[in-house]
């Protein structure tokens, strides 16, 4: 199963900038983090949608039209962040 979900926050969002739940693990790690908030997605945590579907969170998975910023924290693909109007953010230092 490929992990190509995250948790975005609108939470703590400012300049625009999503923020992500969770330090990225290994495929292999037992649990995923789901500590911390990141603004850099190729640090962030990546979940499968049967991971997300088996929490007991009751956050909305995006779907077309949905207007997530109406949440304070959502699921969606990476692949959908541009749908959103919010590009992958990678911080350089």
């Amino acid at each position: 199963m490929e992990r190509n979900y995250v948790i975005a926050s609108t939470k703590h969002m400012t300049h625009g900038f999503l923020e992500f739940w969770g330090k990225y693990t290994p495929d292999d790690a037992k649990e995923r983090s789901e500590s911390g908030y990141y603004r850099d997605i190729n640090y962030c945590e990546k979940f499968t949608k049967e991971e997300l579907e088996k929490t007991h969170r009751s956050f909305p998975f995006y779907r077309k039209g949905m207007n997530p910023f109406k949440h304070e924290h959502f699921f969606i693909k990476v692949s959908d962040l541009e749908k959103i109007g919010k590009k992958m953010t990678v911080i350089y230092l």
